[in-house]
């Protein structure tokens, strides 16, 4: 018996089983815990190593133990992740109004935060399972979002310090159990274009699709497990870095033509498309313009078995 096929073969049963448990709604499962922990797949892949050389029963048996436990650790901890902030408890900006067209059965929520010219910085923190999130909309007020659901509980909180704003906003499902393809809940949300913003995805089972070339974005983070992300960032920043950080995903970014892009993968088994930029070193490419752009936009790709897409586009 073979203790690489038995390795191998759990991981790719676990990987599977935690998507589409988190698909079906069943849990919620937190891929960031995936690399705060990775040294347990070291530990697990030197213990199997350890009993290769015995390729017997016992050796087999031992390696599917061993696999099985640090495993089974990742999902504790990973599961209690989500949980532990799942506790939070925030007040809705504006009540609940009557659902009239997408989603039967289901209600309409309103969230606005007031802007003021004080606001130099915002920071927008977006949690939540399996949804459909869309940004592309500008707004006079700082932000505003509207929440299809059924079956969701939103919340949100606004913290003031000096000039910045912290906007968290978490959506929590129900209980109900997702078919293939269903969502919770559409978000559509429109920001102030003024503020510099850092914006901060966690989701699971989610479809996102933000086109940002209206905003002047720092930092842009995306956290999903089974998630279709889609992001454009503009050119109203000096700087632009995102850290991307999936499990079973599809994550699709565009960047200006004009800007300066540097990309770091530091993935996986994933596949990646960028053609539009040159390899200078093991894991790192770099458009051609990188040395002479006037702004420039950095991304970091950490990614299990996703789908990566970098390309560039012209205004």
């Amino acid at each position: 018996m073979r203790t690489g096929r038995i390795f191998w073969g759990l991981i790719l049963v676990y990987i599977g089983s935690i998507v589409l448990l988190e698909n079906f709604g069943v849990i919620s499962f937190s891929w960031h815990v995936v690399w705060k922990l990775w040294p347990i797949l070291l530990i697990i892949w030197g213990a199997n190593i350890l009993v290769a050389r015995n390729d017997n029963r016992n050796a087999g048996l031992l390696t599917g133990i061993v696999t099985l436990i640090g495993l089974v650790f990742m999902t504790v901890f990973g599961i209690k992740e989500i949980k532990k902030e799942g506790r939070w408890a925030y007040e809705e900006s504006a009540p609940a109004l009557s659902d009239s067209d997408d989603w039967e059965s289901g209600t309409n929520k309103v969230y606005k935060e007031e802007y003021t010219p004080e606001n130099k910085k915002a920071i927008l923190s977006v949690k939540g399972g399996a949804g459909d999130f869309k940004l592309e909309d500008t707004t006079a007020i700082l932000m505003e979002a509207l929440v299809k659901g059924q079956s969701v509980s939103n919340l949100l909180k606004r913290v003031d310090t000096d000039s910045i704003v912290n906007l968290t906003m978490i959506s929590q499902e129900g209980k109900k159990m997702l078919m293939p393809g269903d969502r919770f809940h559409k978000t559509d949300i429109k920001l102030n274009p003024n503020p510099v913003w850092d914006i901060h995805l966690k989701l699971g089972a989610a479809d996102v699709d933000f086109d940002l070339k209206a905003f002047k974005i720092e930092n842009l983070t995306l956290s999903g497990g089974a998630a279709d992300i889609k992001v454009k960032v503009g050119e109203r920043s000096r700087m632009v870095n995102i850290k991307a950080e999936t499990g079973v995903s599809s994550v699709e970014i565009k960047v200006p033509e004009n800007s300066g892009c540097r990309i770091v993968n530091k993935s996986g088994l994933s596949s990646k498309s960028f053609d539009d930029f040159i390899e200078i070193e093991k894991g790192v490419y770099q458009s051609k313009n990188y040395k002479t752009a006037q702004k420039f936009v950095n991304i970091v790709l950490k990614s299990g078995i996703s789908d990566l897409t970098v390309k560039t586009y012209k205004d």
